[in-house]
């Protein structure tokens, strides 16, 4: 071949293909869509490893001489109960994505879930620095120091994947600042901002020649968006973090952004084209580019197999660490009706269950009435779902109960994040309920507090003030929430009508009862980090001698065995409070947070001018701070 024959060949068009998924979250088995409205009240289930296997499979076998790759933008770990065996010293989300033959990976803030510590002792059982794969872990804006955790598992800034001779397409993998954010545990790692990195990563791998720069985000849509406005030279997105399902590409500016929801519900494909002479990448198809992971997909008999033998191990670790032997795929009790955890930014009848779950264990173990519980809506994973069981009824399952509250970690060897209670009072109680509306305005309906013992009623409209300028903080105005009550009845809360209002008693703005009070350890731990953020919060939890608490493992609600009570195991516990069949009060809401809608002084001349009188008083204190 001469030198213009060569030079023609390089100029020809190249085709390859990228499949990705995201925030895998743990979740081998098929399940309930995440997005409940699409399958109201039926039995269909989608997702499930061994289903992606074979459309993987299928994909490959397309078109044989074209290159292909699989990659995924983080949260592989942690959600679902699979990753419990990590305490085990097991990887099972590795070992299936190895075997799936995974290229490229980023971290998400759920990956750190258990700490770097246990990240590192995770990735060592699962073989890495891998020599037997070329799976390759990426974490471009996470620095992690030389001697610590992390730092001798192969984890790198950059992955470049030669797909023909003179083509190269380079990946870059970052977390963005909300999910940063999110990340409680984080020992010794620091993290750059995600649009410093992505500049320097741009130009890294153009000096490695890339020809194709994808970033692997586990930032959000949101801030993707944001990202591709503020760094050139990106030529795709492939997104994860805010769970967000794209059927067809995203085109912002001159960058594709993709992202196929969570829990392998959709596998996403690119099928693209690099055009060498116009150093650019277009895609080949329509517009749609997501392959649902559904039942019309037959499961691969390889993968099914090893995520039985997964399934077989999670039920007796669970009957390990939960002192009984229980196979998760029992049922806990019967119900007929579905307990949903949406919709969003509201009260909902898994929320209900859950808080309830969390007072009358804590009121078991400590002996004692307990006020008050609240849990985020973010950490409820899913609603519950009546499905057969071996004996034919319906029935709640143990894995769904494992599967709604069985996130994080806390002070022992054992899964999930730790029951704990505390006293607050009657005027902290409504700065709680203040935080929630606030909070879940500015980062999502995942920070909107469920709530068992109390009703409220509040309007969203009235939480916020104005932004402090310079600080960039809300300032809250403390006065979105009109009313509480604490529920006096006996038994679980039911809805207030006029032949039960003696039930409830009102809760005064000043009021400075010590009440005692049920949550787990992220919410314990997240409310002290916001408060040092936004003014004029103040919330501890207290010892019963009304000393806070400077040890948040003094706090914890100790099981029979004496060891922490979790929160999972929290809800095993109140499942056989149900005496066999679920409550029917869980069918629906039950009146306990409700937005209204009152004549808004806000909105008035009068207020607007107020308000920015006191933004720029604010502002002109700061500056002569700052001076």
């Amino acid at each position: 071949m001469d030198i213009f024959s060569e030079e023609k060949d390089r100029q020809k068009p190249i085709n390859f293909t990228i499949m990705h998924t995201n925030d895998e979250h743990s979740s081998f088995l098929p399940h309930r869509p995440s997005d409940e409205s699409l399958s109201p009240e039926s039995a269909v289930k989608i997702g499930g490893f061994a289903r992606l296997a074979s459309l993987v499979k299928k994909i490959r076998e397309e078109n044989p001489g074209e290159k292909k790759l699989l990659v995924s933008a983080g949260d592989f770990l942690s959600g679902d109960p699979f990753s419990w065996l990590s305490f085990s010293g097991e990887s099972p989300e590795l070992d299936l994505m190895k075997d799936l033959g995974y290229d490229v990976l980023t971290l998400g803030n759920h990956d750190l879930d258990y700490g770097p510590g246990h990240l590192d002792e995770y990735l060592d059982s699962a073989g890495f620095p891998a020599s037997d794969t070329e799976l390759d872990i990426i974490a471009s804006n996470t620095d992690i120091p030389e001697d610590g955790p992390l730092s001798r598992r192969g984890i790198s800034d950059f992955s470049v994947q030669g797909l023909e001779d003179d083509f190269r397409v380079g990946f870059f993998g970052i977390l963005g600042d909300q999910a940063i954010d999110l990340i409680k545990n984080r020992e010794n790692l620091e993290f750059e901002h995600p649009l410093v990195t992505a500049e320097a990563a741009v130009r890294e791998l153009k000096q490695r020649e890339a020809d194709v720069i994808i970033a692997l985000s586990h930032a959000g849509l949101k801030e993707d968006q944001e990202l591709v406005k503020h760094v050139d030279d990106i030529d795709i997105i492939i997104g994860g973090h805010s769970h967000t399902i794209l059927t067809g590409p995203v085109k912002t500016e001159d960058t594709i952004i993709v992202q196929t929801g969570c829990r392998f519900e959709n596998l996403g494909v690119l099928r693209l084209c690099y055009r060498p002479a116009a150093e650019e990448v277009v895609l080949r198809d329509g517009e749609k580019n997501l392959l649902a992971v559904d039942e019309e997909v037959d499961p691969d008999p390889a993968m099914a197999e090893k995520v039985s033998h997964y399934t077989d191990r999670l039920s007796e670790y669970v009957s390990r660490i939960y002192h009984r032997r229980l196979d998760l795929n029992w049922s806990a009790f019967a119900a007929n009706f579905s307990v949903p955890h949406l919709p969003d930014l509201a009260e909902t009848p898994c929320g209900n269950f859950f808080t309830d779950a969390l007072r009358f264990s804590a009121a078991e173990m400590l002996e004692k009435e307990v006020d008050f519980a609240f849990q985020a809506s973010g950490l409820i994973r899913q609603g519950l779902y009546p499905e057969e069981v071996d004996d034919g009824k319906e029935g709640v399952t143990y894995y769904q109960l494992a599967s709604i509250g069985g996130m994080g970690s806390g002070w022992n060897e054992r899964p999930g994040y730790p029951l704990l209670a505390g006293y607050l009072t009657g005027k902290e109680i409504r700065r709680v309920l203040e935080l929630s509306i606030l909070i879940s305005q500015y980062m999502g309906s995942p920070f909107y507090l469920q709530v068992s013992g109390l009703r409220f009623t509040y309007d969203r409209r009235k939480a916020i003030l104005g932004n402090i300028p310079v600080l960039n903080k809300p300032l809250p105005t403390g006065r979105a929430v009109k009313s509480i009550q604490k529920y006096t009845g006996g038994g679980v809360q039911t809805r207030p009508t006029v032949q039960n209002s003696d039930q409830f008693q009102d809760i005064a703005a000043d009021d400075d009862t010590e009440y005692l009070v049920a949550l787990d350890y992220y919410l314990a731990s997240f409310i002290p980090y916001v408060c040092e953020k936004i003014p004029f919060l103040e919330i501890e939890l207290k010892d019963e001698g009304g000393e806070p608490y400077q040890d948040l493992s003094r706090a914890v609600v100790e099981n029979k065995a004496g060891e922490e009570m979790k929160i999972w195991e929290a809800v095993f516990n109140y499942s056989r409070q149900q005496r066999g069949s679920l409550d029917p009060v869980y069918k629906d809401e039950s009146g306990r947070a409700e937005n209204i809608r009152e004549l808004s002084l806000l909105a008035t001349p009068a207020f607007s001018a107020l308000s920015v009188f006191l933004t720029l008083l604010i502002v002109i204190i700061l500056v002569l701070h700052i001076l």
